[in-house]
């Protein structure tokens, strides 16, 4: 029997679905400003190293796109994932830091719905200036998430990773158990170590094996932005190490993934990709580390994370 073909196999699904799921795969690869899907898929996988955090990431996002659809949003702020990435961090933040419960899925399709909501307002604000959305509604999103749990008695902090080879031996086995502690073995480098855990912390994903998948997801879809990733990340890495005489939060923090994602957006995608480019990522990258430096301090009096601001000041 003839196997049916992706063509054949679209019309036999429903336009809303298809759409759904063109929305899901482009939230995950519009963090890196790609439309790529075999990228966007390696970016999925990324996040489910972490099953809890990958599946609560997934879910805001099924509600946050899903809710645009019902609410007949613009299809093009779906299906490109506009609509949905800020959600999907949010879920992703969640899921690595909170337990499940019943109130915790609750609390996810509300804080997916309010971060959607932000999305389209805050879009529709800066389409007018031609700025591009980022992750604002994400930043919105994950303090408002934070301030309020600590009202909420009822949403626990996860004790996950304490434990870590019991959970892993619970999950897949000795056979996992085996794998990880091979990658944890594994003599690398210290900073490629750090570089690879930054590059999966943009999922809020820990841990060498995400940060080995994104990586190879991003030098599969484009070699310029991975040669950009090196650049930003080293630049921001030993900028910060020898400016501040300690590399605790580099190391610790993994805050050197805003050091990616700059120089990916300032040097690859906001700017055709050159030779100047690559010199503004030089120059950027410095002034990115003093922006950290500084609102870490003003922020961390409030106990809220340095996500991703730094990258949104830059641009607008």
């Amino acid at each position: 029997m003839r196997l049916l073909s992706f063509s054949n196999l679209k019309k036999t699904i429903s336009p809303q679905l298809i759409l759904l799921g063109e929305g899901i795969l482009h939230s995950y690869s519009q963090l890196f400003f790609s439309d790529n899907r075999w990228f966007a898929l390696l970016l999925m996988a990324s996040t489910f190293v972490d099953p809890n955090a990958g599946m609560s990431g997934l879910i805001a996002l099924i509600i946050a796109l899903g809710t645009a659809q019902l609410m007949h949003m613009p299809t093009s702020g779906i299906r490109f994932g506009v609509y949905g990435y800020n959600s999907l961090l949010v879920g992703l933040v969640m899921g690595s830091w909170y337990s499940y419960s019943l109130h915790f899925w609750l609390l996810l399709g509300l804080i997916s719905l309010f971060t959607l909501l932000l999305s389209v307002w805050i879009n529709a604000l800066l389409v007018k200036q031609r700025l591009p959305l980022l992750g604002l509604p994400f930043l919105i999103g994950t303090w408002t998430l934070m301030l309020a749990v600590r009202q909420f008695n009822s949403i626990l902090v996860s004790d996950r990773g304490v434990f870590i080879f019991n959970e892993l031996y619970a999950t897949g086995g000795i056979h996992l158990v085996k794998l990880v502690k091979t990658l944890r073995e594994f003599p690398l480098p210290i900073f490629l170590e750090v570089f690879l855990k930054s590059l999966g912390a943009i999922f809020f994903q820990y841990n060498i094996l995400s940060g080995a998948l994104i990586a190879i997801g991003i030098l599969i879809y484009s070699r310029i932005a991975f040669l950009l990733s090196i650049l930003g990340f080293f630049t921001g890495y030993f900028f910060y190490g020898w400016i501040s005489n300690s590399m605790g939060d580099i190391h610790y923090s993994f805050i050197g993934f805003n050091f990616i994602l700059s120089a990916i957006a300032m040097g690859g995608f906001f700017i055709v990709p050159s030779i100047r480019s690559f010199l503004l990522v030089l120059f950027i990258t410095p002034i990115m580390v003093i922006l950290l430096s500084a609102l870490s301090y003003i922020f961390l009096q409030w106990q809220l994370p340095y996500i991703l601001y730094p990258l949104i000041l830059l641009y607008y």
